[in-house]
């Protein structure tokens, strides 16, 4: 899992794989803090280059001369946010470097950074990211108001899902659920897709705000109107877990399967539902073995593997699986789980640190302060 455990002659290595490095030089990965990725292509410099395919060739390119991460600055364009290639590429789920950046640019004519580059493309979205960023620092500041008010300012508000998704929850939490999903409800929708995505919005407010009966009774009204639709019956399994329905919740999933055959966070949510309630565990560790064969590494079905393994009482498999999914995503709740597999393997020191760091970052979270109460762990 990428961590050095000892160093020095006669050491235990049963269950190590040996690497004969006689001859050979070993040194941390290297960090390059400022670069530009994806307009060059040859010895040509344009916007035209910016692709997915050439940005990860070029990440390849940086892990072959040894280097782990890049921090890009000031030179990325939209795509690499909408399409979520950074947040993959950032979570080590793509192959080569790990992709850090500062945001969008701008370039202007005859002029460095040069508007050949495709730069000066980004001059409005890097606008519309500062008026994001200045709402973000109001929400962390608790001033909901004024970032809801700054958020609803921007020109490209009227009809984004994003936007107005961020300020209905925003109204959500200042006691004004009501407005937030009417704000939701008034967006354009005139393909079934914008429906479909609207639905999928108030249903996730619902969700945030813990009204997991109303999100289960919107969602089922949308079911009516596309029963096949996969992707609905899982987030509808979602609330009948919620609401103790595990019995309802296995049927919606195993719906959802039978549509969907590559719904990978369908395996996943049942087995980890199962492994959850200690039930059926070695049918757990198939479904969730399914969905690795669909998505591999990915940090929460590996957490779920962990999990169960956890329940099964392989405390060592379940320890280097949690380990590998939060190193990969330093989420509350894989932390917790971490936490509790170390705390069972006499590893308090450590457990009590995985969780304290967790609830530095993430204090709200339910699985994460139901542990530390259990386990008494502070802070």
């Amino acid at each position: 899992n990428g961590v050095i455990a000892g160093v020095g002659r006669n050491l235990d290595t049963t269950g190590a794989r040996i690497v004969d490095l006689t001859g050979k030089t070993i040194m941390p990965e290297l960090l390059s803090t400022h670069t530009h990725i994806g307009t060059l292509k040859g010895t040509q410099t344009n916007g035209q280059n910016y692709t997915r395919d050439n940005i990860l060739s070029q990440l390849k390119k940086y892990e072959s001369f040894g280097v782990g991460n890049i921090l890009v600055m000031g030179s990325d364009r939209p795509m690499l946010f909408d399409s979520g290639l950074r947040d993959s590429c950032a979570n080590g789920l793509l192959p080569g470097a790990l992709l850090h950046t500062a945001g969008y640019g701008f370039g202007v004519p005859d002029n460095a950074p040069p508007a050949a580059a495709g730069l000066d493309k980004a001059d409005k979205e890097a606008r519309l990211q500062g008026q994001l960023l200045l709402a973000q620092a109001a929400e962390m500041r608790g001033d909901f108001k004024t970032a809801e008010k700054r958020l609803a300012g921007i020109e490209a508000a009227p009809g984004n899902l994003d936007i107005a998704y961020r300020r209905a929850s925003l109204l959500a939490r200042q006691g004004r659920l009501d407005e937030g999903r009417e704000l939701l409800r008034q967006l354009p929708a005139d393909r079934d897709q914008d429906r479909r995505a609207r639905v999928l919005a108030e249903s996730q407010l619902l969700r945030e705000n813990k009204q997991w009966q109303a999100a289960y009774d919107l969602l089922g009204q949308a079911i009516k109107q596309s029963p096949e639709d996969a992707d609905l019956i899982y987030e509808q399994s979602m609330m009948a877990e919620k609401l103790g329905r595990a019995q309802e919740m296995e049927a919606l999933l195993q719906k959802v399967i039978q549509l969907k055959p590559q719904h990978y966070h369908a395996y996943n949510a049942l087995g980890y539902s199962l492994a959850d309630r200690n039930e059926r565990l070695e049918e757990a560790r198939d479904l969730i073995s399914k969905a690795l064969s669909f998505a591999p590494g990915e940090p929460f079905i590996v957490d779920s593997m962990g999990w169960v393994e956890f329940r099964l009482g392989r405390l060592g498999e379940a320890e280097r699986l949690l380990r590998q999914a939060y190193g990969s995503r330093p989420d509350a709740e894989i932390a917790a789980h971490l936490g509790e597999v170390l705390w069972a393997a006499g590893q308090q020191d450590e457990a009590r640190r995985v969780l304290a760091d967790a609830a530095r970052r993430d204090p709200r979270n339910e699985a994460l302060q139901s542990v530390m109460q259990r386990l008494q762990v502070r802070p």
